[in-house]
């Protein structure tokens, strides 16, 4: 009886020191990644959240730990400005992964805004019960600059293709036209015309 207890106590303490393990490269992962990342347990509440997390959402971890996550994770419309709704939901309540629609902003803590992307995925055990979800963003705020700057760039080169058109659609019939002061086409022989001779 003894034997069987000293080996449970050994069997357990192995498996501990596995999850710990396990607990540590999960913490070192998701302190290194770079997107940011939130879990949550089944009821939505926060569970984790990585430095890139905290600096985007201008969240704590000892603040936002034990949260709802809405309260945490405020999105909207980029143009309708209505809420968006959280993709955990359905992540949760159908145990697959969801990404957001484009035009997505993120409101920090502190009012700031910033255009995101997003997913979330549901987190289960090896007996495949979900027990959570996690969800990973980003800033795209220099990409969304990027786009824009390409996109009045080219607003700016079919602006300038259109006045050009237009420039030698004007131009193009004086051109054709011959001087008033001069009867004769542009490259013929300016001595022609008199008594037929060149010379």
């Amino acid at each position: 009886m003894e034997i069987r207890i000293e080996d449970r106590t050994n069997e357990l303490k192995q498996t501990l020191e596995a999850l710990e393990r396990e607990r540590e490269i999960l913490s070192i992962t998701l302190t290194s990644i770079e997107d940011a990342v939130i879990t949550t347990d089944i009821q939505g509440r926060i569970t984790s959240l990585n430095p890139v997390a905290e600096s985007l959402t201008r969240w704590r971890v000892a603040e936002a730990i034990g949260e709802i996550l809405d309260i945490v994770f405020r999105i909207v419309n980029a143009d309708s400005r209505q809420t968006v709704l959280s993709p955990v939901v359905k992540a949760l309540e159908e145990g697959v992964i969801v990404g957001l629609a484009n035009h997505t902003i993120l409101i920090s803590k502190d009012g700031s805004e910033l255009p995101i992307e997003d997913s979330a995925a549901p987190i289960r055990t090896t007996e495949e019960e979900i027990v959570g979800c996690v969800r990973v963003f980003r800033d795209v705020t220099e990409r969304k600059r990027m786009e824009n700057e390409l996109r009045q760039l080219a607003s700016n080169l079919s602006e300038s293709n259109h006045r050009k058109d237009e420039f030698f659609s004007d131009l193009g019939p004086r051109a054709s036209q011959p001087s008033r002061g001069n009867s004769q086409w542009p490259g013929t022989n300016e001595g022609v015309g008199r008594g037929g001779r060149g010379r």
